[in-house]
């Protein structure tokens, strides 16, 4: 027989090779359970960005969510939705994997926007109304230019010569006598699919963040004034009368809806300002990319868009005529105020300042101290070929591009 220490030992070793082989053996399951979990939430991410990237493809705008079995095997697949947010569209990619016992899920969002294409792949578009450009002094006109069949020539205001060596530097092309396609836009930017809570103004806090993927807000009343809150994500301001964004306001991705909208001077952050009578951006205003100002149609009075001096905006400003009125829409740019992006002004333009990228419009208009004098540009550059390459502009207009990432939300 065994002397008694001998079996101690014996089992004493037994139980230690137990638990170590125990322990192994646990170990490689969690191992395995947790690459198993890796690899489900690297396919989902792969699922989720094949999705976007269908959303990207498709010129269809989804009204309602759009169910795709990937793979045809009922494990892997995608819920795709695109929603309207002011002129961009935001595209949402839900990825399900039922492999396992478990139902995993993975959500790409993101603010989509077009390339430019088209004659908005111009300096300018001005429509013919056989009536020629006439440029003057330090004017520049940098890429293609869409110019009536009377042409381009140099001019003499308040003593000022045109300076350049050529009018135009890039191609000359002829221009129709409208601006093609905002019929459409404007049908389009009606269209929302978006159900929103809304909530008196009252009630708005201090810090307010919505993220895409939960349900929006909207905050209503008569006026509106933003002073020191904070304002991101899925968040709509809609004031009957008029809303005013203050200076020490904290704005990200929100819509702004009202028939008067102003910009107080030092404001910076990302919006889309859509009125329907007057939108004033004041003086060193920056407004981020991707930002858009909207001017509607519908309203009797006189209705405008006034960029200040020192004023930066990057993104798309739309102005929409209006068939029941014979007085258009002004739009005015004012010296050193700069546009980075798309303009497309259905009405009368005063450019003193820059536009790096896409201008159409149906009239250049300059008022001077002296004058007033129509289809003149005066020390105003338009320059297309500066804009870089990955601007993506509104997804209003008909396109048959691809959609552009613009931003991931959140």
């Amino acid at each position: 027989m065994l002397p008694a220490k001998a079996l101690f030992y014996a089992l004493l070793v037994l139980l230690l090779t137990s638990i170590l082989s125990g322990s192994l053996i646990m170990m490689a399951q969690i191992n395995r359970l947790q690459f198993s979990q890796f690899q489900t939430r690297e396919t989902l991410i792969r699922n989720a960005n094949s999705g976007i990237n269908l959303l990207r493809a498709s010129g269809e705008t989804l009204l309602n969510p759009k169910h795709i079995d990937l793979y045809g095997n009922g494990n892997d697949s995608v819920v795709l939705e695109t929603t309207n947010w002011g002129v961009f569209k935001v595209g949402r990619s839900t990825a399900f994997s039922n492999r396992g016992n478990q139902q995993r899920v993975h959500t790409k969002i993101c603010l989509f926007g077009h390339r430019l294409e088209g004659i908005q792949r111009s300096a300018l578009y001005l429509t013919d109304r056989n009536k020629p450009l006439t440029i003057c002094g330090n004017a520049r006109i940098k890429g293609t230019a869409f110019l009536p069949e009377a042409g381009i020539k140099r001019g003499f205001i308040e003593g000022q010569p045109y300076t350049g060596e050529q009018m135009i530097f890039g191609a000359q092309k002829q221009s129709e006598k409208q601006i093609i396609g905002l019929g459409k836009a404007m049908e389009k930017i009606l269209i929302t699919n978006i159900d929103l809570e809304k909530l008196p103004f009252s009630m708005l806090g201090d810090s307010t963040h919505i993220p895409f993927t939960e349900k929006g807000i909207q905050i209503h009343d008569q006026i509106i004034t933003i002073q020191n809150q904070i304002l991101k994500g899925k968040v709509k301001l809609s004031a009957t009368e008029s809303v005013i964004i203050a200076k020490e306001a904290t704005i990200e991705h929100v819509i702004i809806e009202a028939p008067n909208i102003i910009i107080e001077s030092g404001f910076q952050g990302t919006l889309q300002a859509i009125a329907s009578e007057s939108l004033t951006v004041e003086p060193n205003v920056i407004l981020n990319y991707p930002s858009a100002l909207l001017l509607l149609p519908g309203s009797e009075n006189e209705r405008f868009v006034s960029i200040d001096r020192n004023a930066q905006i990057s993104g798309v400003i739309i102005v929409f005529s209006d068939p029941l009125t014979s007085n258009p829409a002004h739009f005015k740019l004012e010296e050193t105020g700069h546009i980075i992006g798309q303009v497309v002004i259905a009405g009368v333009a005063e450019i003193r300042g820059a536009i790096t990228g896409h201008l159409s419009c149906n009239a250049l208009f300059l008022k001077t101290e002296a004058s007033i004098y129509d289809n003149h540009l005066l020390d105003a550059e338009l320059s297309y070929n500066e804009l870089p390459d990955v601007f993506a502009g509104t997804t209003l207009f008909d396109s048959n591009a691809p959609k552009s990432i613009i931003k991931w939300l959140d």
